[in-house]
């Protein structure tokens, strides 16, 4: 946020407040659910590792990425991959 706020010559704080106001979220925490959403993508048309769609999503600590996705989702990556084949792969 600070690169972008000097970029245009604002406050920091200021920009984020700005920034909330139309979101309704943070920056960091919208940045982290459109990660969270790439992630999700990720898991049900790849056979990618969760290791893997971590460091594709941007994240460089996977065990992070798992605490994070867990946290906006209430299960984990391998968990929602599961969930998601057992809920969509079985109704043909």
């Amino acid at each position: 946020m600070t690169i972008i706020a000097e970029k245009f010559n604002y406050n920091k704080d200021y920009l984020a407040r700005l920034f909330k106001q139309h979101t309704s979220m943070g920056p960091l925490e919208y940045i982290h659910s459109i990660r969270v959403t790439k992630a999700k993508e990720l898991l049900t048309r790849t056979a990618l590792s969760v290791r893997e769609i971590a460091t594709e999503t941007g994240f460089t600590d996977d065990k992070y990425f798992m605490r994070l996705f867990r946290k906006y989702e209430n299960m984990t990556p391998t968990q929602y991959r599961n969930a998601y084949h057992k809920t969509f792969m079985n109704n043909d």
